[in-house]
């Protein structure tokens, strides 16, 4: 029996010793819970700057925009512009873009 648990002490020490355990013991649970942490620390931070876009679609999608707007109602400004007035708000900035959204062919 004394033999036995010098050979499970001897095993137990040098399975320890290897860099392998080290890092799979102590490193690889603080990168596991960094990156488990890392997503609701960036969803805490603010924006420095809002964006303004402007969406650009066709009547056939019309009930994904409502639906769409239904989910962010509070932050949409609603409204339909022409072409022309459009293109100006790019020039002048108070749009930073667009996207087109074209619906099913």
């Amino acid at each position: 029996m004394n033999q036995i648990l010098k050979i499970i002490r001897w095993e137990f020490i040098n399975r320890v010793k290897t860099k392998l355990f080290l890092i799979t013991t102590f490193v690889l649970p603080l990168f596991i819970g960094g990156v488990l942490y890392l997503p609701a620390l960036l969803m805490d931070i603010e924006p420095e700057n809002e964006a303004h876009i402007g969406l650009v679609y066709s009547k056939k999608i019309l009930p994904l925009i409502d639906r769409f707007k239904e989910r962010f109602s509070e932050e949409l400004e609603d409204g339909v512009i022409s072409e022309e007035e459009f293109k100006d708000n790019i020039k002048s900035h108070h749009r930073k873009g667009h996207h087109k959204l074209k619906g099913n062919r």
